[in-house]
């Protein structure tokens, strides 16, 4: 569930407390970095892996590559991390989501509320990938979403394109966690997808 924005704010929370950036490789063309110790930081830079650097290494080593760079700093997550055991989490939202009409559901909001509460455990299962129009972020690509997974039992596909939530554009990166932390107490949720070049309506009901 909420798969396609988990995997951003799971870079923002929860970080593991070292010093350093710890590198967290996304696709081929794509590294974000965190920051665990002052602020969660999101690089995404394309053709180049950087490995372990610093904050300051990084503004010192890249200038002539910032136009290839998209960063954003989040404030830090003050809330202690909220432990989940995603294999229990994924089978329970499998079995008690309920499909009520075509891309229609009911989740639980017991589940849906760990699911924005830990990210960092149940983001895994779903890839998702930035896709431009020019310098503009034009949505998240689902990749990897199978039959049974719990992206599936929620009504994403593989493939799928999401371009906005509750009706706000997904613009930037860090549009797109706003959107995921506004999602808080939320009693329904919908997400504009583009599916084989049809747009989708999809709608959850948080009961």
């Amino acid at each position: 569930m909420l798969h396609t924005l988990l995997a951003l704010a799971a870079l923002a929370l929860a970080a593991p407390p070292r010093p350093g950036l710890q590198v967290v490789p996304f696709d081929r063309h794509t590294t974000y970095l965190i920051d665990p110790v002052s602020e969660s930081c999101l690089l995404s830079l394309k053709g180049r892996g950087l490995g372990r650097v610093s904050c300051r290494a990084l503004a010192r080593n890249l200038p002539d590559a910032a136009r290839h760079i998209t960063w954003i700093t989040l404030p830090r997550q003050e809330a202690a991390p909220v432990a989940v055991d995603a294999d229990r989490w994924a089978v329970a939202l499998v079995e008690q989501v309920e499909r009520l009409a075509p891309h229609h559901y009911a989740i639980p909001r017991v589940l849906f509320e760990q699911a924005l509460r830990a990210p960092n455990e149940v983001a895994s299962r779903v890839r998702v990938l930035p896709v431009h129009d020019g310098e503009a972020l034009a949505g998240l690509r689902l990749d990897a979403v199978r039959p049974g997974s719990p992206a599936y039992a929620v009504g994403l596909r593989d493939d799928d394109l999401l371009r906005a939530v509750n009706g706000q554009a997904l613009r930037s990166a860090s549009r797109a966690v706003e959107l995921y932390r506004g999602l808080q107490g939320a009693r329904r949720v919908e997400l504009l997808l583009t599916r084989a070049d049809t747009p989708v309506l999809l709608v959850w009901e948080l009961r």
